[in-house]
């Protein structure tokens, strides 16, 4: 026989759990369904919550999904726990691939069906997601559309402490402009050229490179190619100035040219360029004068084929990096004829 206090305790414990069936589940667990081409984002925000969350984080576990997994394990192991006990946690679904949203149904609506939340982000909100049952938080949104990892970490802490009660302090979107430059050394974006100047240790007696980049590159934290070609110019000893706008030719006029319309830079290296679907945009910029000083003028672009192109293959001893990639750059610079 049980001493007496000993059966008062069950007693107690085990009506607590029937009423409480949410208490079985120790874990918090979050699905992050973003994509392919944001799957190092989603593994970088994890990474800094873990960091500035040591302790409240461990209840957390963080499943991301892509399309090898989403045919395996994740999440549908995750969700086939029975229904009839609730889950906490989190959701965010990326809407832009519709084909791989289809294949995420019925995960989607498995995860609903035991009482979690899934968030969309990310392309157009229509009524084929709201028959899913997808959520269109505008908060949620605002996060997304800054993106970049601060934003991503922010918006899963802001969601996890609104809809899961974590111990987290929640920040509201950190500002990313749409055109920008790229400060390799510390990782993040600059407004203006008088800031990167500030910030970047320019040599006053080298020429100055620019290179153009998709915004994305940086937002996802795929740099990778990016590094390895600023590394390798900056050791050829030239100055580097990565920039990134839409369309690419914008962001050249905002940051190659100064205000008196005379070029910053010498040569170009067109990571986002598209020269040859438009031509009529990109040719007139780069058939500037940019390694000469004085007022830039529009010459006659002239078919895309007479501009001065070298095209480079990253191999190894030109950037190791790139050439995981698989790949190549091109560098524009009127001086070479």
């Amino acid at each position: 026989m049980f001493p007496k206090s000993r059966v008062i305790v069950m007693l107690i414990l085990l009506p607590a759990l029937w009423l409480c069936p949410a208490a079985l589940s120790a874990q918090t667990t979050v699905h992050l369904m973003l994509g392919d081409f944001n799957s190092k984002l989603a593994v970088d925000a994890v990474t800094a919550i873990r960091t500035a969350h040591p302790e409240a984080s461990r209840s957390l576990h963080f499943e991301i999904v892509t399309s090898r997994t989403i045919d395996g394990a994740s999440p549908a192991e995750t969700a086939s726990s029975p229904r009839s006990v609730p889950a906490a946690g989190i959701a965010v679904a990326h809407i832009m691939d519709r084909r791989l949203l289809e294949r995420w149904k019925p995960a989607i609506r498995s995860l609903q069906g035991r009482g979690i939340k899934v968030y969309a982000v990310g392309g157009a909100y229509g009524k084929e997601d709201r028959e899913l049952g997808l959520i269109d938080d505008a908060e949620v949104n605002r996060y997304y559309r800054e993106n970049g990892l601060e934003n991503m970490t922010r918006m899963l802490v802001f969601l996890l402490s609104r809809d899961c009660g974590f111990a987290g302090e929640v920040r509201p979107p950190e500002p990313v402009p749409l055109n920008g430059i790229y400060l390799r050394a510390e990782k993040r974006t600059l407004p203006d050229f008088a800031a990167f100047r500030r910030v970047y240790p320019a040599r006053p007696d080298r020429p100055w490179v620019g290179v153009t980049l998709y915004k994305h590159t940086v937002d996802s934290g795929e740099t990778e190619a990016v590094d390895a070609i600023i590394d390798r110019l900056e050791a050829s000893g030239c100055n580097v100035l990565p920039v990134y706008g839409y369309p690419a030719e914008k962001a050249m006029e905002q940051f190659f040219f100064d205000d008196q319309g005379q070029a910053r830079v010498r040569a170009v290296v067109g990571l986002s360029l598209k020269v040859g679907l438009t031509p009529q945009r990109a040719v007139p910029i780069l058939s500037r004068r940019l390694h000469r000083s004085g007022p830039a003028r529009d010459p006659d672009p002239g078919p895309a084929q007479h501009l001065p192109l070298h095209r480079r293959r990253c191999r190894r001893g030109l950037a190791g990096q790139a050439a995981r990639h698989g790949g190549s750059y091109r560098l524009y610079d009127p001086a070479f004829r």
